[in-house]
């Protein structure tokens, strides 16, 4: 039996669904609140995208995990380039 657009259409939205993240989720995900991650969205700080769905508010896994890349630092061993250390003879 094969789907109907209409059932078709269903899964593609609930395939997108579940790529979506609510701020509650997303403020966890980052270690801090949905509170502050409002104050983000409102004054366009970060750059955190999100997803506007009337007046729910969503994010993108994908965004997420984008925004930490972003604001990755290297560590004490990846930026200093290495020194050869010579031995005194």
């Amino acid at each position: 039996m094969s789907e109907t657009p209409q059932q078709q259409l269903t899964l593609q939205q609930q395939i997108m669904i579940s790529v979506l993240v609510t701020p509650a989720e997303t403020a966890k995900l980052l270690n801090t609140t949905a509170g502050v991650l409002a104050v983000w969205r409102s004054s366009r700080r970060y750059g955190l995208r999100f997803v506007k769905i009337g007046r729910k508010v969503m994010y993108r896994r994908e965004d997420i995990q984008k925004f930490i890349e972003a604001r990755t630092m290297p560590g004490v061993e990846e930026s200093r380039p290495r020194r050869s250390r010579r031995r005194a003879a």
